[in-house]
């Protein structure tokens, strides 16, 4: 038997030991969100505030880490001009310099720090879920990027400003009561940023789920971090608290899985640049690399029954140019089942469970045939995958032959066998993958 292309496999001993370690990196998010509603359970008043501390704190593990990344960001936004990136590298900024600009004002006055952080940090949420959202739609670019960079990344700057100015001035509503807690408007607004930055990151990861980039899975992971910590800080009764200081510690550990995040990209891309939408196309061009050059044929059709992607060797058995062959009903090809058949085969593959193996004949473009063996494994979720075995016989031996029994008149199965490819249609709709037919002639 020959080897397979088993792409699963693949992917992980390309990724080595490196997935194995972040394998373990969501378990924080848990542990901490413990930590903090037990905390919270203790009500433990005591609060000590030390503001040069937390100056330093916010400066090292946010201002640092967003300048890093805002940066990466713009390097990459002049190149490709695509919305999405814009939006997070606002994003970006406006969590880096919330902290630490009401840190550096607030002198001791916990409501001009939570007001100006809390202000921040929900144009931030509202800039990351604006860039996730801008990531899944076309990619328009910006013609002349270097103003929009100037311009959106000054206004981030701009605004922190205004908000602290308002808030020195106190143009702004109370946002926190040391020893009573947030009032309802600063608990509005500190939730829906928590809200917003969950959404993103669940965005995140099922936008770019067939996607290998780190980047996301690190960003993802530090956005949750993020949302936790800033829990810890909405729960708060005093400002200075173990609660309070927990949730800033988780905080600034989602600002080192935003700098893993950065440093993961630079690595995976080999230029200083970070892209949400070149993750995706690079792991599409890694998977097509391997849908064209596997010597088995492999086709994926909807269910509506129309071929939607072959690569170059089913083109070759079956006689088909790919032109010919995308959009082509599947029935055109299946030599025995009808297209009701194969419609209720296929309903029955998406929603069943076990396997389903079967045998059929598929027709070429000169009128031969080619018997094949058809595996299909129950999919997780939506999708199924189709491994065929075939052989392709003389139009006269099909023509003289019995039905094909079991045993030593039973051709040998092909010697290649297709597992799974994690690419679906670019249409976007469920899809049954055809694999592996091997012709002799």
């Amino acid at each position: 038997m020959g080897g397979g292309v088993n792409v699963d496999t693949d992917l992980s001993l390309g990724r080595g030991r490196g997935d194995r370690l972040r394998s373990l990196a969501w378990l924080p998010i848990p542990l901490l969100l413990a930590a903090t509603l037990v905390l919270w359970r203790a009500d433990l008043r005591v609060a000590h505030e030390s503001p040069y501390l937390l100056v330093t704190l916010n400066f090292v593990f946010t201002t640092t880490v967003s300048l890093f990344i805002a940066y990466l960001i713009a390097r990459s936004f002049l190149i490709r001009g695509t919305p999405g990136l814009l939006m997070l590298g606002c994003g970006v900024l406006f969590l880096g310099f919330a902290g630490f600009l009401g840190g550096v004002i607030a002198r001791g006055d916990p409501n001009v720090l939570v007001t100006i952080h809390n202000s921040g940090v929900l144009l931030s949420a509202g800039c990351h879920l604006t860039g996730a959202l801008l990531s899944r739609g076309p990619k328009r670019a910006r013609r002349i990027a270097g103003l929009w960079l100037a311009a959106a990344y000054a206004a981030v700057l701009c605004t922190l400003g205004l908000v602290a100015i308002f808030t020195l001035a106190r143009w702004t509503p109370v946002f926190f009561v040391q020893g009573q807690g947030g009032t309802p408007l600063r608990q509005f607004v500190l939730g829906a940023a928590i809200a917003v930055f969950l959404v993103t990151a669940v965005l995140l990861r099922v936008t770019h789920r067939r996607s290998s980039s780190t980047f996301v899975y690190w960003y993802a992971l530090a956005l949750g971090l993020l949302a936790i910590g800033l829990f810890g800080v909405l729960i708060q009764t005093s400002a200075g608290s173990l609660l309070g200081w927990t949730g800033r510690a988780t905080q600034y550990l989602g600002g080192v899985y935003m700098l893993l995040a950065a440093i993961t990209s630079v690595r995976e891309s080999r230029v200083w640049e970070i892209s949400l939408e070149e993750s995706l196309r690079r792991s599409e061009e890694r998977y097509r690399a391997m849908f064209n050059a596997t010597s088995d044929g492999v086709w994926l059709h909807n269910l509506e029954g129309k071929i939607v992607e072959v690569n170059d060797a089913y083109c070759r058995m079956s006689g088909y140019s790919r032109e010919e062959m995308l959009g082509m009903p599947f029935a055109t090809l299946e030599a025995v089942e009808s297209p009701e058949e194969i419609a209720a085969r296929t309903r029955r593959i998406l929603e069943g469970g076990g396997h389903d193996r079967f045998e059929s004949r598929h027709r070429r473009k000169d009128g031969s045939i080619i018997d094949v063996d058809i595996t299909a494994p129950s999919p997780a979720g939506r999708r199924a995958v189709r491994g065929l075995r075939a052989r392709h016989h003389r139009a006269e031996a099909r023509r003289a032959s019995t039905p094909r029994k079991r045993g030593a008149a039973q051709p040998r199965p092909a010697d290649r066998r297709c597992r799974q490819l994690g690419m679906g249609p670019r249409i976007g709709h469920p899809a049954v993958v055809g694999a592996n037919l091997s012709a002799t002639g």
